[in-house]
């Protein structure tokens, strides 16, 4: 390398260096930019609880219909069979009655359906614990 290329180079390294030192202190002098705040607003903000309630009587009467249908509804189900528990027992239900044999793979039918939730658990035939072990069993 002749000295013509070291001089060119250092010049140019000071030159780039000299120009990164002028952005770095351009960027710290620049406030940071703020970040963009999608979230929506919340709607009492923006109406009293007297316009919402006028918009939503408004909407009400402009969009909700009333339809009356003249019939009657078929009532559901109120007799399901009770497939027998069990590998062989819902094999063996399966054979005594061919028609009603899908029911061993079908979800819970309608007619019990209904009963999930509304089940009342009574102690009635259980024990009540004699005492309670000494020292608490969460502390160790």
């Amino acid at each position: 390398m002749n000295i013509t290329t070291l001089l060119l180079t250092a010049v140019l390294a000071l030159t780039f260096a000299d120009a990164r030192a002028d952005d770095e202190s351009e960027a710290a002098a620049a406030p940071a930019p703020k970040l963009l705040d999608l979230r929506p607003p919340d709607i009492t903000d923006l109406y009293t609880q007297q316009h919402l309630a006028r918009l939503i009587a408004k909407m009400e009467a402009d969009n909700i219909e009333e339809i009356e249908v003249k019939g009657a509804r078929i009532p559901p189900p109120t007799f399901t069979p009770d497939v027998w528990l069990g590998t062989f027992g819902a094999t063996l239900w399966g054979l005594l009655h061919p028609t009603q044999s899908w029911r061993i793979f079908a979800p819970i039918p309608p007619d019990r359906a209904r009963n999930i939730g509304n089940q009342t658990f009574t102690t009635d035939g259980r024990l009540e614990p004699i005492g309670v072990p000494p020292g608490d069993p969460f502390k160790e």
